[in-house]
């Protein structure tokens, strides 16, 4: 889901500006870290969800319910007025 997130938000996978080679070496170094730039367009809660989910190691990343209940993917609700006649 990270990697999809990613993609949404600045157009590219994580590693998209490395070559092949060099993606290789950054996906399989848990040293690399992986660059998360401004985005003017995503929410705060929608980079959290990304920072979350591209955690390297997997046990430090959400589980499907709290994923389900985060802010990202579970906005709070807005009521409209009743506009019955």
């Amino acid at each position: 889901l990270g990697c999809i997130l990613y993609q949404m938000i600045y157009g590219r996978p994580p590693f998209g500006h490395l070559n092949l080679y060099a993606k290789l070496q950054a996906i399989a170094n848990p040293k690399h870290e992986i660059d998360i730039p401004d985005a003017p367009l995503a929410s705060d809660d929608a980079i959290d969800c990304l920072r979350g989910c591209l955690q390297r190691e997997p046990s430090a990343r959400p589980d499907i319910e709290a994923l389900l209940h985060h802010r990202f993917l579970e906005p709070p609700v807005t009521t409209t007025p009743d506009l019955t006649v």
